[in-house]
């Protein structure tokens, strides 16, 4: 499991930060694949459709913040730039 979840933090790292490398980025592919691995040992632990199940709420909840975390990273600088380009905003050039 260890192998796994290192080659899915290393891979993320590589694939997000290839273009324009960020320290949200980094803790984005150090978060999501360690979402991923709580999510799943969460479901796997737990009963589905029994009384020793835990609630699903939790593990949706860390899932949706992860990747939404990394979605915006991903989106700020991207958006930013595509405002630069339109002549929207200076860019800091007053």
């Amino acid at each position: 499991f260890l192998a796994f979840l290192g080659a899915g933090i290393g891979g993320l790292w590589w694939v997000l930060n290839g273009d324009r490398p960020s320290s949200a980025l980094t803790l984005a592919s150090w978060v999501c694949p360690l979402a991923v691995f709580y999510t799943a040992a969460t479901v796997v632990v737990g009963k589905p459709g029994t009384g020793e199940t835990g609630d699903p709420l939790i593990p949706f909840l860390v899932m949706a913040a992860s990747f939404g975390f990394a979605i915006t990273a991903m989106l700020v600088p991207l958006l930013s730039e595509f405002d630069v380009a339109m002549g929207r905003t200076s860019g800091g050039a007053d």
